[in-house]
């Protein structure tokens, strides 16, 4: 919260492209997500695979998570690099909640 108090770019992507954002799907980190889409995440960004936050949320079954950024216009039909969209992360994790979101 401090950085982006100073400044910080809550769009900023590593060597990967991912984003803060994408990190805090990943491991369901459900208040930084919704402090960092309230200071203007990008809920469609993309990594260098074409991973998206929905896809990384999808990838580790993060339905609460999942739910911010659809809410927020997340694209449900996005596709990575391989053609995977994050219903096919979900279903491949056995996640029926989140299928059925």
């Amino acid at each position: 919260r401090m950085l982006i108090e100073k400044g910080a770019d809550v769009n900023a992507k590593n060597a990967n492209g991912r984003t803060a954002l994408m990190y805090g799907a990943s491991g369901n980190n459900k208040s930084l997500g919704m402090m960092l889409v309230d200071k203007g995440a990008d809920v469609h960004a993309k990594s260098k695979n074409g991973l998206t936050v929905l896809m990384a949320s999808a990838r580790g079954g993060h339905d609460d998570f999942a739910r911010i950024v659809i809410n927020k216009g997340a694209d449900v039909n996005a596709k990575d690099e391989d053609g995977w969209t994050a219903l096919m992360w979900s279903a491949s994790g056995n996640n029926e909640s989140l299928c059925m979101m």
